[in-house]
């Protein structure tokens, strides 16, 4: 068995090129580069390559950075089974960094939803923040910790709600084989009443809340 790769690698998701989230995308970049890790970007469209190229060329970076789509033809028994509506291509782009980091031997990842994501803090400040919590997760066991964005707004309906944006993952956990477990239904009727479409943000709060 191939021996893992000791340092975490970074998936940068971006699906959207308007101003912001290119400015939220380089963003990312920065921290990225800032905290010495090896990354890859996650992108379909191919605009938004495109654009990624140019915004990479007008910084000063002549290497070229690692693109890679979602991995649709893998995930799309799970995808489509589990998901609905918009969320079945977020879902993908989602769920690839937990296959591709497997597929390569990372023993950890950070999965950033980098078009719409941004801290209020400089790049290097980001860097020893994410350090902290990395090595938190590592040395308190937890397979899978994220920032939990919407915590405000489901706090009053006792629903502390998983939210992907910001998240770290150590790569003990085959995490595909773990969504593939989950009991679907105990899941739909659990959130049936808060939302029409079925999205992996509530999934991964039904995993958390009923799968040990």
């Amino acid at each position: 068995m191939p021996e893992s790769k000791p340092n975490s690698v970074f998936y940068l998701k971006i699906n959207r090129g308007t101003d912001i989230s290119l400015k939220c995308f380089w963003y990312w970049v920065e921290i990225v580069e800032a905290y010495g890790a090896d990354f890859f970007i996650i992108v379909d469209n191919e605009e938004v390559k495109y654009q990624i190229m140019n915004l990479y060329l007008s910084n000063g970076h002549s290497k070229a950075p690692k693109i890679i789509p979602s991995y649709r033809n893998q995930l799309k028994s799970v995808i489509e089974d589990l998901f609905s509506g918009k969320w079945i291509n977020i879902g993908y782009a989602l769920l690839t960094p937990f296959v591709h980091a497997k597929e390569n031997n990372y023993s950890s990842i950070w999965n950033i939803d980098a078009d719409d994501t941004m801290l209020f803090a400089q790049p290097q400040v980001c860097v020893s923040l994410l350090k902290k919590a990395e090595d938190h997760a590592i040395k308190q066991n937890i397979d899978i910790l994220g920032l939990d964005f919407l915590y405000s707004i489901f706090c009053n309906r006792q629903l502390v709600r998983w939210t992907f944006g910001v998240t770290f993952a150590n790569m003990n956990v085959d995490y595909i084989k773990v969504i593939c477990d989950g009991k679907k239904t105990d899941y739909e009727n659990s959130f049936s009443k808060f939302y029409i479409q079925r999205n992996i943000d509530d999934y991964f709060t039904y995993l958390r809340n009923n799968v040990k």
